[in-house]
């Protein structure tokens, strides 16, 4: 299980430098959610040390980890987005205030389309070849 785990965190990281292909809900999900419970742990690092800035909201050690994943979280998420068939410029629906969390969030829950897309082959077709990993 934590190989499993660890494949689908580490993907987006060896994933960072491409906009193109397609990525599963799980890999989005297993990297989201665990950069989440560390931003949140590193925070609480920060407030301990005394590094937090209340003004800032942000910490040396959660702002650097924040720097860190910004690049690999971007890339992640457009390719989520292709996996629905949706061009990765729906990204910037994100910076719409109240309305854009809500679209991106139902966009990132939907289910891929089945088969090869105008992005990729079906990235869950390859998890089976691969014995499920």
């Amino acid at each position: 299980m934590f190989k499993r785990f660890w494949f689908f965190y580490t993907e987006p990281f060896r994933k960072y430098h491409t906009l193109c292909g397609r990525a599963t809900r799980r890999e989005y999900w297993v990297f989201g959610l665990s950069n989440v419970l560390l931003f949140l742990a590193l925070k609480g690092l920060d407030r301990a040390t005394g590094l937090y800035s209340e003004h800032g909201g942000i910490g040396l050690f959660s702002g650097m980890c924040a720097l860190g994943l910004a690049v690999p979280s971007i890339a992640v998420q457009v390719r989520r987005l292709h996996d629905s068939n949706l061009s990765g410029a729906w990204f910037f629906i994100s910076a719409v205030p109240m309305l854009g969390w809500l679209v991106n969030l139902v966009q990132m829950l939907r289910s891929g389309t089945p088969g090869p897309n105008r992005f990729a082959d079906d990235p869950r077709e390859q998890e089976i070849e691969a014995g499920g990993i």
